[in-house]
């Protein structure tokens, strides 16, 4: 099934889905900050990115290396807490940037 969506559907599949399971940079920074439960498949050709996104976000508990992981990644809800106080934290950072920096 496909589904045409705007942006702002988009983010709110990530709220209210069961379980996201995603293979990309944005599904995981989404699935992060939206979702309740989820699984990131690595790839090798987005293994630099997604590795650090990971790290950053502490979701190595999520990181499924093999399609059986899922039902196990299934039991463990992201931290929402967490991951709202580093987005918070990197919002100031990159603010405090622009401003030390601006034209």
């Amino acid at each position: 099934n496909h589904l045409f969506v705007n942006p702002f559907e988009v983010l709110a599949l990530f709220e209210h889905a069961d379980f996201v399971i995603t293979d990309t940079f944005h599904g995981t920074l989404f699935g992060a900050k939206f979702a309740h439960k989820m699984a990131v498949l690595i790839r090798e050709s987005n293994k630099n990115k997604l590795c650090d996104l990971v790290s950053r976000l502490s979701l190595k508990d999520h990181v499924a290396n093999k399609l059986s992981d899922i039902e196990d990644i299934y039991k463990v809800d992201v931290d929402r807490n967490f991951i709202d106080d580093v987005l918070t934290q990197e919002r100031m950072k990159t603010l405090e940037y622009l401003k030390e920096n601006a034209l």
